[in-house]
């Protein structure tokens, strides 16, 4: 119904954004340089950048992806296989490994809906647990294949609905 701008200050540079997701009145962003970053939309503050590349516990190579849930932010790091859980300030609660790759991640109820690469190429989604142990896993379809990795590829509506997303359709 309407649009508001918000324009981003603070201490710390952002890089081209590469995702971002909403938790109340705070965005997050992973930009280009692998930073995540914390705004407020009401203030448009930068309130908490973290960059934490390594090999180490709650650090990550090449991050993909944010979504964000019940006040609680999901990093998915495609070169470990690895999603990283934060609160609402962004420090790490948890994190745990899958054993296939994700292009894109959204969080259910119960676990997690993933885009991800079959052995051949080719994309399936993958439901997972809490843990990210894969449940059940649905062959690509035409719509599915249109999809490419740094695409969104999962909208939640304002019920709470997860729907795939068609990058060349308004549907």
């Amino acid at each position: 119904k309407a649009m508001k701008s918000v324009y981003i200050h603070g201490q710390k540079l952002l890089a081209e954004p590469k995702d971002l997701c909403f938790e109340d009145t705070l965005c997050y962003i992973l930009d280009a340089n692998f930073s995540v970053s914390c705004v407020s939309l009401n203030s448009g503050k930068i309130i908490k950048q973290i960059h934490t590349p390594g090999n180490g516990h709650h650090e990550y190579i090449m991050p993909q992806a944010l979504c964000s849930y019940g006040g609680f932010v999901y990093l998915l790091d495609i070169a470990k296989r690895n999603i990283i859980k934060y609160d609402r300030m962004l420090t790490p609660i948890s994190s745990f490994t899958t054993d296939f790759t994700a292009w894109d991640l959204i969080k259910t109820d119960s676990g997690f809906l993933f885009l991800s690469l079959t052995d051949n190429q080719g994309t399936e989604i993958v439901y997972s647990n809490e843990e990210g142990e894969k449940a059940y896993s649905f062959a690509a379809s035409d719509i599915v294949a249109d999809c490419t990795p740094g695409n969104k590829s999962f909208i939640r509506n304002k019920k709470g609905e997860i729907y795939l997303k068609n990058p060349f359709e308004n549907d």
